[in-house]
């Protein structure tokens, strides 16, 4: 694939689908795990049986989507990238076979006793399928994250010949990005979900006073979101020393730094200029330096300078992550504010907050999927123009397909993605406006 154009719609394709899959996909795993904890919690308090059965609509249909986004991504991974199959299939058959395998266990042994099987098992045996769901989902993302991070860090494994061989599966699991991965998309999914919590319980009490099982939905909501800032921020940190061994572009390109050297003084915002290669507008804070780009000889920094022309695209990564910053500081303002609140006014009134603040974590019911959403898809961003770091390149894998055929694709990709979130965004407003009936046979009763 020559054409840069095509090039590009074929990335844009891609990347976006894969990003797009792994939200919900967190977003799915996480809440998941919260359905298991109100769950086991059901036991000692009633008031969490309606949550639990509110938002377990939601973790289908979250599944529902990672399931359907899926797909097509695999489709395009053979329809867009024809050559890396042949370059990676040592690597990346045993993984999607684990992938496919696991999804179909969990799918077939528990996700239908979960979702359907409450009034016909007992209240142990579907605590349990709830817990193997999660179990199971998390493994899938941890299945996927490791076949993602091994393309940003290729341990375990060596280039000969054209191909990679793998010569430590332990290595390669366990000794890449994968972990820390699979800990900051999950802390990510569960952002995603408590700003949900929170911002569907802001929502409903401008409406009407909360139920004891809404506000306790809405505690929870905000201390899950708290601690999910923390271990994502903690999964990110960890990740950096691998980084600046393997993606030392790509930090650079975080930073906005040009020119290798002493000074990385920190670029609160500029402008990049990848024709120049200089920034615009550029906004320094010299008391501080960036603490995590890679080292060259004699303590100097690693800049742009030392890609030799192979740059992913700067300003997207740059203003990305900034915006990302932006995003996570407005979330932690308004948790905080509301912690604030809490303590002033009580848990059980939240009328009785002023009307501007809940309407603001109401309008970031969605901002904590968003942020996950970016945050993916910012890290395929800082890899381009490798599909697998400092080897292989998306142009020479590429399928010579034509611009309109790709536009078009394209069009439909986002057409068809945007209506299945408008369809849970509305699913999930229409719930909280009505409840949830929940649906039993007649003498039975919910447990």
């Amino acid at each position: 694939m020559t054409d840069f154009t095509a090039l590009a719609l074929a990335q844009v394709q891609f990347l976006g689908g894969l990003g797009f899959h792994q939200a919900f996909l967190a977003l799915a795993a996480a809440l998941a795990w919260l359905l298991c904890g109100m769950k086991w919690r059901a036991r000692s308090a009633v008031a969490w049986l309606p949550a639990y059965r509110f938002w377990v609509r939601f973790f289908a249909l979250a599944w529902v989507l990672a399931f359907a986004s899926g797909l097509p991504v695999l489709f395009q991974a053979g329809s867009l990238w024809p050559g890396l199959g042949e370059r990676v299939g040592n690597v990346a058959g045993p993984l999607l076979a684990a992938i496919v395998l696991t999804v179909f266990l969990f799918k077939t042994c528990f996700l239908g006793v979960m979702l359907f099987g409450q009034m016909r098992v007992s209240p142990r045996v579907h605590a349990l399928s709830v817990f193997m769901t999660a179990a199971g989902l998390t493994l899938t993302l941890f299945w996927e994250l490791v076949l993602l991070g091994w393309t940003h860090a290729p341990v375990g494994s060596t280039w000969f010949n054209g191909q990679y061989y793998v010569n430590d599966w332990r290595g390669l699991l366990f000794d890449g990005l994968a972990p820390w991965m699979l800990l900051r998309v999950l802390a990510g999914g569960f952002l995603a979900v408590a700003c949900l919590m929170t911002g569907i319980s802001a929502w409903q009490s401008l409406r009407r006073e909360l139920s004891d099982s809404e506000t306790r939905v809405f505690r929870l909501g905000l201390w899950l979101a708290l601690a999910s800032l923390l271990a994502w921020g903690g999964a990110l940190l960890a990740q950096v020393p691998m980084l600046a061994a393997w993606q030392p572009v790509q930090l650079a390109a975080l930073a906005g730094l040009w020119e290798s050297g002493q000074d990385a003084s920190l670029v609160l915002f500029a402008w990049p200029d990848q024709a120049a290669q200089v920034n615009l507008a550029e906004w320094r804070l010299g008391l501080f330096e960036w603490p995590w780009l890679a080292h060259q000889l004699e303590g100097a920094w690693a800049g742009l300078d030392q890609a030799s022309g192979m740059l992913p695209p700067v300003a997207a990564v740059f203003l990305t992550a900034r915006l990302l910053a932006v995003l996570a500081l407005v979330i932690v303002l308004a948790l905080l504010g509301a912690l604030w609140h809490a303590q002033r006014r009580g848990w059980q009134r939240m009328s009785a907050w002023p009307t501007a603040w809940r309407r603001l974590l109401a309008s970031l019911t969605f901002a904590g999927l968003l942020m996950l959403a970016v945050s993916l898809w910012l890290g395929e961003m800082g890899r381009v123009p490798y599909f697998v770091s400092g080897t292989i390149t998306f142009a020479e894998v590429g399928n010579s397909l034509p611009v309109a055929g790709l536009w078009a694709s394209l069009a439909a990709y986002v057409v068809v993605l945007g209506l299945g979130v408008w369809g849970f965004a509305r699913m999930l407003f229409q719930a909280a406006r009505h409840g949830v009936v929940p649906v039993r046979r007649a003498g039975e009763t919910l447990r």
